[in-house]
């Protein structure tokens, strides 16, 4: 079945005015399926180097970041701020406040990811994971997101008390601008930057997108399954507030083994063990939120996306739980489970709550559910996502272990011709990857085309099964009752105030940066340069703009500048030091290892002509190299970009 027989059952939309929360949401839909798409080419690129290449656009290091921004950006931060324009004048029973605000925030946010997007597409990428726009981009993106979170938060009303949902995202709102002030502060050199990007990563999975998407989950149970809507408990509160702390402070996870201090990678590890408590207490208060409901859950589109995007964050905090401990994070860190752990957060979790909310958002404007386009969708989605994360996490273990052995026998290091055997083996996962990627994208469209034809052939809302009606004994139903009744009552708390959840999400907020973020950075060997850096790393003239197009290119992704003492480094020279770092802006740890570590690459490569040849045709050399061409580089350039190379010596 074609994807447009799927969306057949749908009708064009009616010519009414659209509201802002439902244009917002076609916006962000149109990202989504041009990131997909972006996944899907760097995915074939992994296959065929060769693949759209000769244009420097579309090579590897260039579409990812665009691709990831598309995703991440366009879709879930729009999608999800769509939500709270449509979430919170209904949970609190007024109308949008500052509509033309609102369509000013969508202007403004989707200008700036837009334009900083193809910025990044033509050599304009600042160096940083998810931070990649330049900074008059992100200025464009952070008056939009400045206006988005007054509207949800006017909305929200003064002195009003407010129930879960709309604290949930007022709270969001407030965090998502303080984090894209911090993320974004130019000039942090270093090991600094990289504790500021990894603070940067934390914060925005558990402090906006997961505390959004767990509002839109809040909302979504009763009004799905006709149940009354809970009152502020307690359990939601504990598991709120502790959430958005604990995650936070899970950020130097991404830094084991690096050159930060050893103290600080101790708090990413004891974090994300304890983030398993408040993860547990989350999924309880769905659970209690669901109870007696769960029958509606199995006739219920949105709340099957729902409960799979619950499960997907279970799984998340898991993974993220073993990444964090030295003994797992020495093997797989570096690997493909880097990319499968973003991947199962934004296009698993927080993708699947937002498309809960798209059809129920489309059935509150049509009076019914695309029932077989969404089950196709769902069905597509997760069968990609299982298949393009399976491979990755056994590519990752594969890479990881051969790097343990390499490092043991000392015979064949994973650099240069040794290289072969992280990389060959991994082909045929890649293929699986390729498969998984464009089924989800598949999937991304029928959603898209669902929204932008905005209609439904099935059963209106409402014409779900009468649970209750069809039980025998209504003993057992009213016992029940009186249970759930009493278990309400232990748990729940009065409401909350605006007021109150500003105060204590900026106090967390302060407390979290400062101690995670902001002391980290005051550690003296962080900007005392090592004689390594002074011989080697103030880069000037060729060497200087030879980094910046090394930047541009996004080679960092696929090679680290990193010595971790770990027994899967040992032979790829000295480890990496604070200082070795003191001049870079920013420091290039790396992401993964899809080629060799180039920390001290030419100590093994020193022939520039051999180097520049192999950056124009790496397969001439390597046949089994995944390495994109860069023949489209000037002569300049490559010029420039083999001095650079040159100087990362021991």
């Amino acid at each position: 079945m074609t994807v447009s027989e799927i969306t057949e059952e749908v009708e064009a939309p009616a010519a009414d005015e659209r509201p802002v929360a439902r244009l917002q949401l076609i916006v962000a839909g149109l990202f989504l399926v041009f990131g997909v798409l972006g996944l899907l080419i760097i995915s074939i690129q992994l296959v065929s180097p060769g693949f759209l290449g000769g244009v420097g656009f579309l090579s590897y290091g260039r579409m990812l970041p665009n691709a990831m921004s598309d995703v991440v950006n366009g879709w879930l931060v729009l999608g999800s701020i769509a939500a709270a324009f449509a979430i919170v004048p209904r949970v609190t029973g007024v109308p949008l406040a500052r509509p033309t605000t609102a369509m000013a925030a969508l202007g403004l946010t989707t200008l700036g990811y837009l334009t900083g997007g193809l910025a990044v597409l033509f050599g304009g990428s600042e160096g940083r994971y998810l931070l990649e726009l330049p900074l008059w981009a992100d200025a464009i993106v952070l008056l939009g997101l400045v206006a988005a979170a007054r509207v949800v938060s006017a909305t929200a009303g003064k002195g009003r008390d407010l129930a879960a949902p709309a604290w949930f995202f007022v709270a969001a709102m407030w965090w998502l601008v303080l984090l894209h002030i911090v993320g974004n502060i130019p000039g942090v050199a270093g090991v600094n930057s990289a504790i500021l990007t990894a603070f940067y990563r934390a914060g925005l999975v558990g402090m906006f997108f997961a505390i959004a998407g767990l509002g839109i989950v809040a909302y979504l149970i009763p009004a799905e399954t006709g149940a009354t809507a809970p009152g502020n408990r307690q359990l939601t509160r504990l598991g709120f507030w502790s959430l958005a702390f604990v995650w936070a402070w899970t950020a130097p996870r991404f830094l084991v083994f690096s050159p930060a201090p050893d103290w600080y990678e101790t708090i990413g590890t004891m974090f994300s063990i304890g983030l398993v408590v408040p993860a547990l207490i989350v999924l309880a208060d769905i659970a209690v939120t669901m109870r007696g409901s769960w029958e509606r859950a199995f006739a219920s589109v949105p709340l099957k996306f729902a409960l799979a995007g619950a499960g997907m964050f279970a799984l998340a905090v898991i993974v993220n739980l073993f990444q964090s401990l030295r003994s797992v994070g020495g093997v797989v860190q570096f690997t493909e489970w880097m990319s499968a752990y973003d991947w199962l957060l934004f296009l698993g979790a927080f993708s699947f709550w937002l498309f809960a909310f798209g059809y129920h958002e489309l059935a509150r404007h049509t009076g019914s559910v695309a029932v077989r386009a969404a089950t196709w969708h769902l069905r597509l989605s997760t069968i990609g996502l299982a298949l393009a994360l399976g491979s990755m996490w056994v590519a990752g273990l594969q890479q990881g272990l051969y790097w343990v052995g390499a490092a043991n026998a000392q015979e064949a290091l994973p650099v240069g011709d040794g290289a072969i055997g992280f990389v060959a083996p991994l082909a045929a996962h890649h293929v699986v990857r390729v498969v998984g990627i464009g089924l989800y994208l598949v999937g991304a469209l029928v959603f898209l085309g669902v929204l932008l034809r905005r209609g439904a052939s099935v059963a209106p809302i409402g014409e779900l099964p009468d649970v209750a009606a069809e039980t025998p004994d209504e003993s057992p139903a009213e016992e029940e009752t009186v249970e759930e009744d009493m278990f309400e009552d232990i748990i729940t708390v009065g409401p909350m105030r605006r007021r109150r959840v500003t105060i204590g999400a900026v106090s967390l907020f302060a407390v979290s940066f400062l101690f995670v973020g902001f002391f980290p950075m005051l550690e003296g060997d962080h900007s005392t340069p090592t004689l390594l850096a002074d011989q080697a790393r103030d880069y000037e003239g060729q060497a200087a703009e030879g980094r910046r197009i090394y930047l541009a290119e996004g080679c960092w992704y696929c090679h680290t500048q990193q010595v971790r003492t770990a027994v899967t480094d040992v032979g790829l020279g000295g480890a990496s030091l604070p200082g070795d770092y003191a001049y870079e802006v920013p420091a290039l740890f790396g992401e993964q290892r899809m080629g060799p570590d180039l920390m001290h690459v030419a100590e093994r490569d020193a022939d520039a002509g051999a180097l520049a040849a192999h950056l124009a045709d790496p397969q001439a050399s390597k046949s089994w190299s995944t390495m994109p061409s860069y023949d489209y580089l000037s002569d300049a350039d490559m010029s420039d970009l083999v001095a650079y190379l040159g100087t990362l010596e021991d």
